[in-house]
């Protein structure tokens, strides 16, 4: 199996790409999206990235960021794909571990992984056995450096413009939607416990979701996208239970939520109704 890792970067954050770099190996390349807002990005683009031939440099003009994973997405080849910042690391164990998970589990369409810290700790909390995330445990949830998946298989599942960084009305959300629309179109999704990326720097506290109506909005159409009609009740019960502990109003950021929810029901989930796959809600344990 062949892999690439697709490096997704932002006007001048192109000049710290090179960093991700690992030294060549065959089987192993890169595709990095560079999207950009205003020519004067273009003079940014290192060197390195046009002369080295395990990278293929595209570049998108205009923001958001799941339209430059769409991108980089596209112009692979590989038979794995690995969803990547420009602030991740990597090592050719941490990959190779990666491979042999998929030969393990060749029903896998997506393998979620773990993702470690700058001092090579776990990044956050993860359960220690693999699952099914038909059926995750309670608290989990996807984040984007933790995917990576067959790209053959997954090549009818893109990231909807509306959630990221950078779209219109959303701040994230979008590995959320992503894996939530593959589960629903029948592709076999796994946690495997294993590391694969390491970041340069510690994530945003998660706090910071209460200090942006825009994080909250986008939460709220995240939930509604995933959980449907009850996740006005899941949004309420947030509300009142972490926004005093961050100095925040209940009732603003619960209406925050609200409208996230309201506009979702409105635009709808817009998945091919065609390729979703109904579910067995009879399967209760998911672990493997």
């Amino acid at each position: 199996m062949t892999v690439d890792i697709l490096i997704c970067t932002l006007n001048e954050s192109i000049a710290s790409v090179p960093s991700c770099l690992m030294d060549e190996k065959d089987g192993v390349g890169y595709v990095v999206s560079f999207q950009y807002t205003d020519d004067k990005y273009l003079m940014m683009v290192p060197e390195e990235l046009l002369t080295r031939k395990d990278v293929l440099l595209t570049s998108i003009e205009g923001h958001g960021l799941s339209a430059n994973r769409n991108n980089a997405i596209t112009h692979s080849r590989a038979d794995i794909c690995v969803i990547a910042d420009d602030d991740c690391r990597y090592t050719q164990e941490r990959l190779s571990q990666m491979m042999e998970a998929f030969g393990r589990y060749e029903e896998a369409d997506v393998l979620m992984l773990q993702s470690l810290g700058p001092d090579g700790s776990l990044l956050r909390e993860y359960p220690d056995c693999s699952f099914n995330l038909q059926c995750p445990p309670k608290g989990y949830y996807p984040i984007s450096i933790d995917l990576a998946f067959r790209r053959e298989r997954m090549k009818d599942v893109g990231f909807d413009l509306r959630f990221g960084l950078g779209s219109e009305r959303m701040t994230g959300g979008e590995e959320g939607v992503w894996v939530e629309t593959a589960k629903r179109m029948g592709k076999t999704v796994l946690y495997v416990p294993q590391p694969l990326a390491q970041t340069t720097a510690y994530p945003k506290s998660g706090d910071q979701i209460f200090c942006e109506p825009k994080k909250l909005f986008s939460y709220g159409a995240l939930s509604y996208f995933v959980h449907g009609a009850s996740s006005i009740l899941r949004c309420l019960k947030y509300a009142v239970l972490q926004a005093p502990k961050h100095q925040a109003p209940v009732v603003g950021s619960f209406i925050n939520m609200l409208k996230g929810i309201l506009y979702m029901m409105r635009d709808g989930r817009r998945i091919d109704k065609n390729k979703v796959v109904k579910r067995d809600k009879r399967q209760k344990q998911w672990r493997i």
